[in-house]
């Protein structure tokens, strides 16, 4: 069977679920969670923070550029001088084994992982705002429902009162139904406290300080005309495309991926070139400072191998017209340099900072894998879950329907004297307790199509009650 299709008609849909309409539907209840609920705020700040860390990773791909002023006082064996310099110094890699480029491209991996973490966040208070939800709704009309069979009942109740006073009917008879109106009246209590309960759970659900009003919530509406369920294959193909949990598995491998990278790049060398460009100069306090243009340029070099680091670095530096700008003709002013550098067991760390990468790599492969199988799982789980709540919606309305019959002929029957009040009291009886099962399916239907949207983490059914 490539696809189901389930085809929800009137009386399944909203006929027997009829509480007042409502000032708050669903999804601006959702939308209101969405402002007030602490893991939305925490998760769009994480998604800001991400986005700032790539700018930062980005400029690293750039060269660093600094403005630089320098200015310094001393004494010779004459008299005292002054130095002053100032220019813009340039620091540009050239090579770095791929580190900033994959540092960067983490960072992006990063930023993903923030923006389905957002995702998933809303995904999870939307689902938990409509189950709160549809458990209102689902105690309201229930209450609604006994409340009804009250004011049904107090009239036979009364006329057995009578019959008992004038002796027609006997004690048992009449304690019989007592007891059966007390039952009714103590399972209406009941109820009036889980929905107090079940407000309650949607008021912390949306994140509000009060109750929301939803008073005058309608199951007036209906589906157009079906609702065209995919077939099971189809919503775990949605599910491992769209689900958060998913995506933020394979994200959070690719950044392993890249830190792995990260790490093996300090088997190659790292070069770099620095420059300086300005002007500088010297004088006694006395003079003015001639200041002449100085330049300089080196190209470093590091390399790490076998827990060892060695540095290298080559350049020289030069000062124009230097006969108006330093003091002492012995001063230098052409400057070719090389510096080489060998640190023993200096970078030991990252001989095994490698390993460690290698194995959070490996452990987030198998994240990756356990995520999948268990959202298969989920999917499967909600999605026969939904099949069989279908039926259940089914079962409860022909029960309903032979009850109502059953009500009608045992209403003849008392009219004709062939069937007691405690006959009537507990057909209407058994009539409210079929008619809450319908109820408590219909609740359950929505909140399966909830669960199912959840686990595809895009909305394949309407959760929305219709009006």
């Amino acid at each position: 069977m490539n696809k189901l299709k389930i085809y929800l008609f009137v009386a399944v849909c909203t006929v027997f679920l009829n509480p007042t309409a409502a000032e708050s539907s669903l999804t601006e209840l959702i939308e209101k969670a969405y402002e007030e609920r602490d893991e939305i705020e925490i998760s769009r700040e994480q998604m800001n923070l991400t986005r700032w860390r790539l700018v930062n990773a980005a400029r690293f791909l750039g060269p660093a550029v600094m403005l630089e002023y320098r200015q310094a006082e001393g004494e010779t064996i004459t008299d005292p001088y002054r130095t002053e310099s100032y220019g813009l110094r340039l620091q540009q890699p050239i090579f770095q084994g791929g580190e900033r480029y994959y540092s960067y491209r983490r960072e992006r991996k990063a930023a993903e992982v923030a923006k389905h973490s957002h995702r998933r966040a809303k995904e999870d208070v939307k689902f938990e705002v409509a189950e709160a939800y549809y458990g209102v709704l689902l105690k309201k009309s229930m209450l609604r429902s006994y409340e009804k069979l009250i004011s049904e009942i107090e009239e036979k109740y009364s006329m057995a009162q009578r019959q008992y006073e004038q002796e027609i009917m006997t004690e048992i008879d009449f304690q019989d139904i007592v007891n059966l109106r007390d039952n009714i009246i103590v399972r209406t209590e009941m109820i009036e406290d889980e929905l107090v309960i079940a407000k309650h759970e949607l008021k912390n659900a949306v994140g509000m300080k009060g109750f929301p009003d939803i008073e005058k919530e309608s199951y007036n509406g209906i589906y157009d005309e079906s609702v065209l369920v995919r077939d099971m294959q189809e919503t775990i193909d949605i599910a491992l495309e769209s689900r958060p949990e998913l995506l933020i598995a394979e994200k959070i491998r690719e950044q392993s991926q890249y830190d792995e990278k990260i790490g093996h790049s300090d088997r190659y060398p790292k070069i770099s070139l620095e420059g300086f460009l300005g002007r500088s100069g010297e004088a006694y306090v006395k003079d003015d400072i001639p200041l002449v243009d100085k330049w300089s340029l080196f190209l470093n070099m590091e390399w790490a191998f076998w827990g060892n680091t060695f540095n290298f670095k080559y350049g020289g530096d030069e000062v124009k017209d230097p006969e108006s700008a330093i003091l002492d003709a012995g001063s230098r002013i052409d400057t070719d340099e090389q510096v080489a550098q060998f640190s023993l067991l200096d970078g030991l760390d990252r001989i095994y900072s490698g390993k460690e990468k290698e194995i959070v790599r490996m452990q987030s492969e198998s994240d990756l894998k356990k995520t999948r199988n268990d959202v298969i799982k989920e999917v499967e789980r909600n999605y026969r879950q939904f099949l069989r709540v279908m039926k259940m919606v089914g079962i409860s309305r022909r029960r309903l329907e032979t009850e109502e019959r059953r009500i009608g002929i045992i209403n003849k029957r008392w009219q004709l004297g062939d069937a007691s009040i405690k006959d009537v009291m507990d057909a209407k009886y058994q009539r409210t307790q079929t008619e809450t099962s319908l109820f408590e399916s219909m609740a359950n239907f929505y909140t399966s199509a909830a669960a199912i949207n959840r686990s595809c983490g895009v909305d394949i059914l309407p959760i929305e009650v219709l009006r």
